[in-house]
């Protein structure tokens, strides 16, 4: 359940928010749905995309800049899941940052995320 939790669309709405698109395969277009206004520039937050997927063991996307800035590099989400018996263990990295302040942006955010991802894999 909790690896349906990261692709399956209408899962996904439930803790990220937003309106997401899934086209579970490397390179297809993986997206939250989110969009805002950075600086007057329409920016499309979170993955864009999906670049290794390993069903029910791992699931890596890109991460574009937050605020829209094509020349900072892309980060990447890695999502693993190791089977723990009765449940599953899902560990989140979030790596490439290049800006040190962008580090403490997304602790908190991801904290949510979680919790909101173990309520829906537990159907809460």
């Amino acid at each position: 359940m909790v690896f349906r939790a990261l692709l399956d669309p209408d899962l996904l709405k439930k803790w990220t928010w937003g309106n997401p698109t899934v086209d579970a395969k490397v390179g297809g277009e993986y997206r939250y749905g989110w969009e805002y206004e950075m600086d007057g520039k329409k920016v499309l937050g979170g993955p864009t995309r999906i670049l290794e997927l390993v069903e029910n063991e791992r699931l890596v996307s890109d991460w574009p800049d937050w605020r829209g800035d094509e020349t900072n590099y892309t980060q990447k989400i890695t999502w693993l899941l190791e089977d723990q018996g009765d449940g599953t263990l899902l560990t989140l990295v979030h790596d490439g940052f290049v800006r040190a302040s962008d580090i403490s942006d997304f602790p908190f955010g991801w904290a949510g995320f979680l919790e909101g991802i173990r309520d829906v894999a537990q159907g809460v």
